[in-house]
């Protein structure tokens, strides 16, 4: 009778014989592997999230070099010296304002123009509002000033002075 059955049909009753065997064959009854249901998984208890610690704050860097030389300042001037006989960027006398060099005017800042003045001793100052303001944005007291278009006039101690912009090569 086997001899009657082709081999497709063979097969097919193999395949189908297979499966129903598989789900007796998986049943967890009596085995050792664990089966979760949904009662177990209400009872398995959540951890608790640690603590938020925030980061520490970067440090603050204070610069602590408003009193070295300004690097952008030519070396190699000469020495003048006040009637003390020492050097102070605090006063401006007819000595030091014949020294003065135009390095710059800046237009429409906040506070208005500025111009960026220089000494052969390698002092910086800022002109504007009128005030001249030393490396230490403090206001040398009896100098003022008015910024021109392409100069600057300083007068203090009954001197007056008109600094000029040096030409560059494009104009």
């Amino acid at each position: 009778m086997l001899n009657l059955i082709t081999n497709k049909e063979k097969i097919w009753v193999l395949i189908m014989v297979s499966i129903s065997i598989l789900p007796v064959a998986c049943t967890n009854k009596g085995s050792n592997i664990p089966s979760y249901s949904l009662e177990k998984q209400k009872q398995v208890t959540k951890r608790k999230m640690p603590e938020y610690v925030p980061p520490k704050p970067p440090a603050v860097y204070i610069y602590q070099g408003a009193d070295y030389r300004d690097p952008f300042v030519p070396t190699g001037s000469t020495f003048i010296s006040n009637s003390t006989g020492t050097f102070s960027d605090d006063f401006m006398d007819k000595e030091k304002m014949t020294t003065l060099k135009l390095r710059g005017i800046i237009r429409g800042t906040i506070s208005g123009d500025a111009a960026l003045i220089t000494d052969t001793l390698g002092g910086a100052y800022i002109l504007t509002k009128g005030k001249l303001y030393n490396r230490k944005s403090l206001v040398l007291k009896g100098v003022s000033g008015v910024i021109g278009s392409n100069s600057v006039t300083i007068s203090g101690g009954g001197t007056t002075i008109e600094l000029k912009l040096k030409k560059t090569m494009g104009e």
